[in-house]
């Protein structure tokens, strides 16, 4: 027997699973000053400067690679959620 819930609560509790800001979009906001300062505070040590610019450079595409290859879209408010979780999946299957 289907479950006795409307899609419309389901929803709502979708919804309620997404509070609070999305941290995984700010985190360039940390990265992308600390490249400059990284150039600027280590003109005496080329080597060692180079070397963390380059592994907080791959870090940051990583990043982007990972935002963009394994993370849904974020669904806007009233729309259709296009990527249930495994959780909504269940829900909807009971």
């Amino acid at each position: 027997m289907a479950s006795s819930s409307n899609p419309s609560s389901q929803e709502a509790a979708i919804r309620r699973q997404n509070k609070g800001p999305p941290y995984k979009f700010l985190v360039p906001l940390i990265y992308a000053p600390v490249l400059p300062l990284i150039r600027l505070s280590l003109r005496k040590n080329p080597v060692l400067r180079d070397r963390l610019f380059t592994i907080v450079l791959a870090g940051a595409f990583a990043h982007g690679f990972y935002l963009v290859s394994f993370q849904p879209p974020p669904t806007p408010p009233g729309a259709p959620n296009l990527h249930p979780s495994k959780q909504t999946l269940k829900q909807l299957s009971l």
